[in-house]
């Protein structure tokens, strides 16, 4: 599978975060990554970006969905968690670079794990259609 999606600086007002990134395919936010060296949350997206070029993805409980499989296979007890306007979304995993981790292989390991949560959303009906069958 070729890699469809870019992770971009985030400069989204309201994030407590050092550091801040959103994982977007389609100019749609589907995941944020936020902290600083050596450890980040890997969370799903909640809201667009300030800027507006960037929007959130649209299909919330597949999206949900799909960061708890994803955290149900990395084996990191994924959790749903509220944002401050209450919208919910997935703490996935934690990422954390390990000392003297080349950035190849620190890029490899979370393109991998990006790449399988696309896999996983992409295989998931949409929620619209489930309802119409």
């Amino acid at each position: 599978m070729m890699q469809d999606f870019f992770v971009v600086e985030s400069r989204k007002a309201g994030l407590n975060s050092e550091e801040g990134y959103v994982v977007v395919r389609n100019r749609t936010g589907f995941l944020r990554v936020l902290g600083s060296e050596p450890k980040w949350s890997l969370l799903t997206a909640t809201a667009d970006e300030d800027h507006g070029r960037i929007l959130v993805c649209s299909d919330q409980r597949r999206l949900i969905e799909a960061g708890l499989r994803l955290g149900v296979e990395l084996s990191t007890a994924p959790r749903i968690d509220k944002d401050h306007m209450g919208r919910e979304y997935v703490n996935i995993c934690e990422i954390t670079r390990d000392p003297g981790q080349s950035d190849e292989s620190f890029d490899k390991q979370n393109i991998s794990a990006l790449m399988r949560f696309f896999e996983i959303y992409d295989s998931m009906a949409k929620l619209g259609d489930r309802l119409n069958e």
